[in-house]
Order: structure tokens, then sequence, then C-alpha cells
């Protein structure tokens, strides 16, 4: 079976997950929409796919098997809820979506469809991350704690919060996420940010610094900036007998386990690990390799909607209430 593929968004993740699908086995681009109809068809033309405006009208009018929605996150809804009931298979770049009620509505209508969904937290794909849960298998954490910081991104959707939400929804949402997939959910956090004091290129926080409490106990931070000269995305890990610093710009674990040194380096595949993933459980019609579906990304999107709250109203925020 080859799965055909038809792509919502051609923009710059859009194009990476398209330049994946030209080597993973078993999956074949076969339209490409875009509002951009310039960028629609540079994408489609080295593929021979079909070309669209309106990812509707893809969904309506391709014999497709899947689709990967990769648009901003104020214009998710309609495309998920239309593959849905097309009863398409969905791969979804994250953030799901901006409003936890309009995500709850489309959740309904994925779970009544039955369709098979990941969502693009590209993290749980990497080497690092399963070398450190096999490093870590077993044993209590007691501290994770996350840097993540990036320059502006130059969109003008991403620079306005109404658009993109703010940097930990659309962009720092990747600790986050990773910070659930070690610790499981969070219980409460807390949180401070900066008001545009780097940049006033956008309209929400330049900096934040949130602390967490997770349900099992665990105890987590995220430092996050988008004013940076450039990008780093760190964690470390404290847990029984073993201190861990994952670098996932350079895809390398170093620490200690047991008193013995750590030094591990891992591909930086994680994209086409996980478009490998998706199109594995569509061929198979099994969720297994799927480490994050909607449901759970959804869940991420509560995390980093609460965090943003407890930066501008500077309360400890009740996660899920």
């Amino acid at each position: 079976m080859t799965v055909r593929l038809g792509v919502i968004g051609a923009g710059g993740i859009a194009t990476v997950h398209m330049e994946n699908a030209d080597s993973v086995d078993g999956v074949e681009v076969v339209a490409v929409a875009d509002v951009d109809e310039e960028r629609a068809e540079t994408a489609a033309g080295p593929r021979d796919a079909a070309v669209y405006t309106d990812g509707l009208d893809l969904v309506e009018h391709e014999a497709l098997d899947a689709v990967l929605i990769a648009v901003p996150p104020f214009a998710h809804p309609d495309y998920e809820e239309a593959a849905a009931a097309a009863g398409l298979d969905i791969l979804i770049e994250k953030p799901v979506g901006l409003d936890m009620d309009q995500v709850g509505a489309t959740r309904e209508q994925i779970e009544d469809t039955g369709v098979i969904t990941a969502s693009g937290y590209v993290g749980r794909y990497a080497a690092v991350t399963e070398e450190l849960l096999d490093l870590l298998d077993g044993r209590t954490i007691g501290s994770i704690e996350s840097t993540y910081w990036a320059p502006v991104t130059p969109s003008e959707w991403w620079q306005r919060k109404a658009q993109s939400g703010g940097q930990l929804v659309e962009q720092a949402t990747h600790p986050y996420d990773l910070h659930r997939y070690l610790a499981g959910d969070v219980e409460w956090l807390v949180g401070a940010g900066t008001d545009r004091r780097l940049t006033d290129e956008i309209d929400f926080h330049d900096a934040s610094s949130v602390t967490m409490s997770h349900e099992d106990g665990t105890v987590s931070h995220v430092s996050a900036t988008c004013a940076a000269s450039s990008f780093r995305f760190e964690t470390r890990v404290v847990a029984a007998d073993a201190q861990l610093t994952v670098d996932f710009i350079d895809h390398e674990i170093t620490g200690e386990v047991d008193g013995e040194p750590v030094h591990y380096e891992g591909a930086d595949d994680w994209y086409r690990r996980e478009l490998a993933a998706f199109v594995d459980a569509v061929e198979s019609g099994s969720r297994d390799p799927i480490r994050s579906d909607y449901t759970d990304a959804a869940e991420t999107l509560r995390l980093t909607l609460s965090a943003t709250e407890a930066i501008e109203t500077e309360a400890r925020i009740e996660v899920g209430e």
C-alpha cells in the first residue's frame, strides 16, 4: 500500500515533511493546498502533485488516504473536521488550536469517526528522547528543567497572539510537551514573564519562566524567550542516581547514571521518524506507532494556555480547571 497524502499548508514545516515524504517508503504526496498559489505550485511541481488554494477543496476532490495539516493555529479546525468527516487519517502540526472549547468539539468529531491522528510533537520521536527514556527506565524523576531560546519568528501571524497564541503555545510548546511525556500531566503552575522588554516586534511576552508541579510529584521548569540571537533547546533531568542533559540542537546526551559517565550522540532525523511512524500507523490501521495523537496534543495545548495565563495574571493556575 502506498499512502496517498494531501498536504494543507506549504510553509516551512510542511516543506520539511514533504522532503521527508520523498524518501520515506510507502507514502506519496499527491496534492498540495496553500492560500498562496505560487507556494503551492512550488511544492507540488517536483512531485507532480495537484495544486489547490483551498484545503477544503483538496479534501473534497482528491482520492486520499491521509492529510498533513500544517497551517497556523488559528486556521486549524475546519480542516481537521473536514478530513475526519471524509474518513482520512490526519497528521496535524502543533498546536492543534488556540481555544480548548473549539479543540474539544473537534476532538469529539475525530473520535466519532475513528480516524488515526498524530500531532507534531517531534521531540517524542527524537533518538535522544528514546535514549533518555532508556537511561531513566524505572527511576524516580525529581526535577526536569528546560531552556528554549529562539529568535523572533518573522511570520506576521506568528507575532500576533490572536493568531499564534504566543511563544509558549506555538513554539516553546515542545519542552512543555516533553515534560508531560517524561513526568505526566501537571497539577498546578506559576509563572512570570517580561512584557516586550527585549523586542517590540510581538504583542506578547518575550521571555518567560514557568514552574510546574506534576501529578506524580515531579517538579519541572521551563525558561523560554523568543528574542534570542540563536536557537537553544536543552532539557536537564535529575532522577534517582542519575543526572542527564539533553541537547536537542546537537542531539546529544551528557551526564552520569549510577556514577558512570554518559555521552550519547543521536541522529537528527526526528521529523523523518515522526512521518514514518504516521505512515506505518495508516498502513497498518494501528495507533501503536503514534506517540502523540490529537487528544494528547490537546492536553499539551491546555498546559501552554495555562502557563500563558499564569504569566499574564501572576496567579497560580490549577491546570484543567
